[in-house]
């Protein structure tokens, strides 16, 4: 069995952390930043969700 660990692990429990943390500014922020962001993405057509198995796809279509 191998285990593979990646070089991140670190940074990521880090940000959870912070996450756990400062929950209302994170919150607040998310309020702000997706809005805005959903937006964009409306405008430019992409009104759905692109998955993984899709992403390659859906790029196709906006070439």
């Amino acid at each position: 069995m191998i285990v593979q660990r990646n070089k991140f692990v670190a940074f990521i429990e880090a940000n959870r952390q912070r996450i756990q943390q400062n929950q209302n500014d994170y919150r607040h922020r998310q309020a702000i930043v997706k809005h805005p962001y959903g937006t964009i993405k409306r405008l430019w057509g992409l009104s759905y969700i692109m998955k993984m198995k899709t992403s390659k796809r859906a790029f196709k279509k906006l070439c």
